[in-house]
Parts: structure tokens; C-alpha cells; sequence
């Protein structure tokens, strides 16, 4: 039971792997691989579509968040008679004005 923590547990599962990994790993860096070109420009137009593709995703969830955060926030800091909360604020404690 000493080894039955998450990096014992990890341990085990990638045990079967790891030789198949190295093998590759080895062959490809040491055997197959030639560095003909300094930069591989289709590998980079490949990672920057790629990206590019994943922030776009992300700003079109983030800015329907926000639109929806709005509504929420004004539906929130709105009372039931209409006034928004800074308004109920000042006109409670007029010395708190300077501060808002």
C-alpha cells in the first residue's frame, strides 16, 4: 500500500507505454530524422491556424458571457422600484457620493 498514491498509480499505468514510447522516441530523433530547413513553415501555419481557430472559439464563448453577465449584473444591482443600487446608496448616505 506505500506505492498507492497518485504517482504510484501513474507510475503503473504508463509502465506498459514507456518502452514503446523510447523506442520511437530514439528512432525518430537519432535514426530517421533530418534537419533540412531551420524553420518548418507548414508545421507553424499549421500550429498557428490551429490556435488562431481555438481563440476565436474561446472570444465568441467569452463575449456571449459577458452580454449575459451584463444582463445579470444590471438585473441585480436594479431594485424592484426601478432605482439602481448606487442610487438607493446615495440617496441613504449623501456623504458616500465623494466615494462612488
Amino acid at each position: 500500500l506505500e506505492n498507492f498514491g497518485y504517482a504510484g498509480v501513474v507510475t503503473r499505468l504508463l509502465q506498459p507505454i514507456l518502452p514503446v514510447f523510447f523506442d520511437v522516441q530514439f528512432n525518430f530523433l537519432y535514426n530517421d530524422w533530418r534537419n533540412e530547413f531551420a524553420i518548418d513553415f507548414g508545421a507553424a501555419l499549421g500550429i498557428f491556424a490551429f490556435g488562431a481557430l481555438l481563440l476565436v472559439a474561446y472570444a465568441v464563448v467569452a463575449s456571449d458571457v459577458a452580454i449575459m453577465a451584463g444582463v445579470g449584473l444590471e438585473g441585480i444591482l436594479t431594485s424592484a422600484e426601478g432605482a439602481s443600487v448606487v442610487e438607493t446608496l446615495q440617496a441613504a448616505a449623501p456623504e458616500i457620493d465623494s466615494l462612488l
